[in-house]
């Protein structure tokens, strides 16, 4: 049962890293932003099979944050023995791996502060991440993250509700720079495939054909070893939670519960799928054209090199 449904999610991986040629033949390095998470381990079994099946040249290598360190590094015997455990089931089918290390620039202690999760996924990940993939030998690369169709459309809700009542995003760059400024990177999540002019780099995102929800079954089916992402337990606080991004996520599943299991709806609604969705968002006049996106998330990632913090696209 679990190869079956495998196999049923490989077929929908691979022609939808196909349609979109987010694995272009003239490029043989993938490197995978590894939280050791559910979306970044269903996406590392996918590129496996992809690798082993449709593309034998390709090498594959993971890039782990080491941070928060009281996950990623903890003296704690059982926790470390997780975080090996999970890194060694790939290294074991020919995968490199590489640790990024925080240093003294991020410590954990800069998570005592509010909104941790923020400060973890927006700025410190992105920046270690940034930093790494724009080093000289990561050229050419395709970078992949495992963000999913849910999160696509998340960032895309978040994205129509700043801007309600503001205009389109010519009228938003003049009446309001910094307003426009967060919605184009906003505007850099949503979608699937953009080409970076720095390193040329291409950012490829392949789990966005998938929900939350079939990235969940993979996961539990597949018996993928995962990091527990547990800082709320561990660290005993409850602001390890991003609250707006979790009722919409709450929300967007609420709607697709209504609407898609609606017989007379079902896969038509619009969050059935990605090509749906980004059609969608296309002609939604909140996204700027394509090329201007990849021109900002170039310049963005230019600036993040060489400064401490600021929120950079997964």
């Amino acid at each position: 049962m679990s190869r079956d449904i495998f196999n049923r999610g490989f077929e929908k991986f691979a022609a939808f890293v196909d349609a979109y040629d987010l694995i272009p033949a003239d490029r043989s390095r993938i490197v995978v932003a590894y939280s050791g998470g559910k979306d970044a381990s269903v996406l590392c079994d996918f590129l496996n099979e992809y690798k082993n099946t449709v593309r034998k040249d390709i090498a594959i290598e993971l890039i782990t944050v080491i941070f928060p360190r009281f996950i990623y590094d903890s003296p704690d015997p059982s926790r470390k023995k997780e975080v090996d455990d999970a890194i060694e089931y790939w290294t074991r089918r020919g995968f490199i791996h590489t640790r990024v290390h925080a240093g003294t620039e991020f410590p954990d202690s800069i998570l005592q502060g509010d909104n941790p999760c923020k400060q973890c996924a927006m700025v410190i990940k992105p920046t270690l991440l940034s930093r790494q993939i724009l080093k000289h030998q990561y050229k050419d690369a395709v970078y992949c993250v495992g963000l999913t169709l849910d999160d696509s459309i998340g960032w895309f809700l978040e994205l129509a509700l700043i801007s309600a009542g503001q205009g389109d995003m010519s009228a938003i760059k003049h009446a309001s720079p910094s307003l426009f400024a967060a919605m184009m990177f906003l505007s850099t999540r949503v979608t699937c495939r953009l080409e970076v002019e720095k390193n040329n780099l291409l950012w490829s995102r392949p789990l966005m054909a998938f929900s939350d929800g079939e990235v969940r079954t993979l996961s539990t089916q597949r018996k993928l070893p995962l990091i527990p992402e547990d800082c709320k337990e561990v660290q005993q606080r409850d602001a390890f939670v991003d609250s707006p991004r979790r009722e919409l996520t709450i929300a967007l599943t609420a709607l697709r519960n209504k609407y898609q299991l609606d017989p007379h709806i079902g896969k038509d609604a619009v969050y059935a799928s990605y090509d749906r969705a980004a059609a969608y968002f296309e002609s939604s006049g909140l996204l700027p054209d394509l090329k201007e996106r990849e021109q900002y998330l170039s310049e963005h990632l230019a600036s993040l090199a060489c400064r401490e913090s600021a929120p950079s696209p997964r």
